[in-house]
């Protein structure tokens, strides 16, 4: 059965959230990466594609690949092969596995998620509000970014480290 059908995402009137809830639900429960060809056969051809050689002392070197759809609007990282960071950058559709969404008012965001377990001042005047444990089971399977920005989320970022 496929990822799609198997979280309900074969309904082609909400595709574009469904796939994101699919792939960001399966990374984020699994703690495995996602392939550059899973993200292209859910995703679809990026609109473009940046690969940049990186340094890090923690990590040692390594290749992130960037892949961007629609005007920025969806970002997705590879550290080498496999995806670590999804980021929605715009109200586009898509959804966490919790329901929140770019667009979406802080409190909205907390009755959803729940009180932050970090929240710091971030560029760009945004709030970030990090949750680094699955809100449901509260395992660290990865980390959630929300970012607010006069009084509604401006950005999410999902990474797995």
């Amino acid at each position: 059965m496929s990822l799609r059908k198997e979280k309900g995402c074969d309904d082609e009137k909400n595709q574009d959230c469904c796939i994101v809830f699919c792939i960001v639900v399966w990374f984020y429960e699994s703690g495995i990466c996602a392939a550059a060809s899973q993200v292209r056969n859910v995703f679809g051809v990026p609109d473009r594609t940046t690969k940049e050689q990186m340094k890090s002392e923690a990590y040692g070197d390594f290749v992130e690949t960037t892949m961007i759809y629609g005007n920025n609007s969806i970002v997705v990282k590879f550290y080498d092969e496999n995806v670590w960071r999804i980021e929605s950058n715009s109200n586009n559709g898509w959804a966490t596995p919790d329901g929140v969404t770019v667009g979406m008012p802080l409190q909205g965001m907390y009755d959803r998620l729940g009180k932050e377990d970090i929240k710091s001042p971030a560029e760009n005047g945004e709030m970030l509000y990090w949750y680094n444990h699955d809100t449901k089971s509260q395992e660290n399977r990865g980390n959630l970014y929300v970012f607010v920005k006069g009084g509604r989320v401006s950005r999410i970022v999902i990474a797995y480290q």
